[in-house]
């Protein structure tokens, strides 16, 4: 694939985020019926609850949807942020305004160790990879965070009931596929094969045409995709059976669109 000269600025994809008027319902979903390692539980505050389990290669964080939206009240899912570990912020900085991708200012995020307080990382939005349905953040970690995180988070593949293996590709419909590709491009320093991106250590980026910006799938390896169809259909969870991929039936995951593919 021809690169563009900035295959430095994406290390990794570190999570996805998901909104839902139901994030602990949808949470316990993938941990307790799916069996996914739970990477931090449920925490629950006054009007905001979070909890993160990990797929194999990167976080899924559930969210809840601010009330008194179409989507809230229709009680439905939707992946609203993608965030992609980089390479320090002091290193990249220019390169982000270059390609005129409209980075957010940094914010710091600050946690609790030891009785102490302690930068783990610093995160920045880019206003143009983003929508008002979905935002594409970059974080860089804080190396001491980096190295707590190593000695706290260990987990053998395959994962789960399904035989979990890591993600495979997210799927984003874009209502302008020329320009949306040219974004991507200058982001993760290739050019698209049939909208496709591919990047060595990252799930594959896939762009489809569609009314409105939005993160419309993700697609998720597995070691044995017969098994994880025999799994979906006990539990009574199979959805569309489409060539080389199944899903889990929408109505079972408040309308998100996620499917299964076998690892090759």
């Amino acid at each position: 694939m021809k690169e563009n000269g900035n295959s430095g600025l994406i290390q990794r994809l570190d999570h996805i985020a998901v909104k839902t008027s139901a994030p602990e319902k949808l949470f316990l979903f993938f941990t307790e019926i799916l069996g996914l390692p739970v990477i931090w539980p449920v925490n629950k505050e006054p009007g905001f609850t979070t909890g993160g389990f990990f797929v194999g290669d990167a976080n899924v964080e559930t969210l809840p949807l601010a009330p008194g939206g179409a989507q809230a009240a229709a009680h439905e899912a939707a992946i609203s942020a993608i965030t992609f570990e980089s390479r320090p912020f002091s290193d990249i900085g220019e390169e982000l305004q270059r390609h005129m991708l409209q980075p957010s200012e940094p914010l710091h995020s600050i946690r609790d160790y030891d009785g102490r307080q302690y930068k783990a990382w610093t995160s920045l939005s880019l206003d143009a990879l983003s929508s008002p349905r979905h935002t594409v953040y970059l974080r860089e970690y804080d190396k001491s965070y980096r190295g707590q995180m190593a000695k706290t988070v260990s987990f053998t593949a395959p994962l789960g009931a399904v035989g979990l293996l890591g993600m495979h590709e997210i799927e984003l419909e874009c209502a302008d596929l020329r320009h949306s590709a040219e974004l991507w491009s200058r982001l993760l320093g290739a050019q698209p094969n049939a909208h496709i991106f591919k990047k060595d250590g990252m799930p594959a980026l896939k762009l489809s045409a569609g009314k409105q910006e939005r993160i419309a799938s993700i697609t998720l390896k597995v070691k044995s995709l017969q098994k994880t169809m025999d799994f979906l259909k006990e539990k009574h969870l199979l959805g569309a059976h489409e060539g080389k991929t199944v899903s889990i039936t929408p109505r079972a995951i408040q309308g998100l669109h996620i499917k299964f593919i076998q690892h090759s």
